[in-house]
């Protein structure tokens, strides 16, 4: 009797999935034998027997009477499921590779965030639209706040003041939420 083999073993040994090689068993497409523990397995030498003969491989160590023994083997048939098998599989690796990449990329910006590097677009732009508002309510309050001190002054004196007053002004808006420390 030849070797026996696990559907996982002669499967490894074929080239195809373990699953496959189960299918083509329950089809009776496979020979098995009774093992130990309730298992099945497939004897080696009449399972590749099988198996070639499926795919139209003759075995190379039974020439046929009168064949030339220096020609080329024969070629097993083109599996036409092979190039879609391949096509699937690279995909999902690739899949399941960009997938560990993408949750790489948002488990560093997360921790990002947490030190404080890194703020949301939601809040710099809320903050970016309190500013704004901040902007405008202070420079429109300019000429009411300052018009009675400019009575009776000289050019020089009144552009002083206005220069001091938006220059006041703008210090006041200076300490936004994301503003950067000010040297002493």
């Amino acid at each position: 009797m030849s070797e026996l083999v696990t559907a996982t073993e002669f499967a490894r040994r074929v080239g195809v999935s373990q699953q496959r090689v189960s299918q083509l068993v329950a089809d009776g497409k496979l020979p098995t034998v009774p093992a130990a523990r309730n298992r099945r397995k497939i004897p080696w030498a009449e399972g590749k027997a099988t198996w070639d003969a499926e795919r139209g491989i003759t075995p190379a160590a039974d020439p046929q009477p009168g064949a030339d023994p220096l020609a080329p083997p024969a070629q097993p048939k083109p599996d036409a499921e092979a190039p879609y098998r391949a096509t699937v599989a690279e995909r999902f690796a690739k899949a399941r590779a960009d997938d560990k990449a993408h949750q790489a990329e948002i488990r560093r910006l997360h921790m990002e965030e947490l030190k404080g590097t890194l703020v949301r677009l939601a809040d710099v732009k809320a903050e970016a639209r309190e500013l704004g508002t901040r902007i405008r309510v202070a420079i429109q309050a300019i000429p009411a706040r300052v018009a009675p001190m400019l009575e009776g002054r000289t050019v020089h004196e009144i552009e002083a003041i206005l220069d001091t007053a938006t220059t006041e002004a703008l210090q006041a808006l200076s300490e936004g939420k994301f503003a950067s420390p000010q040297p002493p």
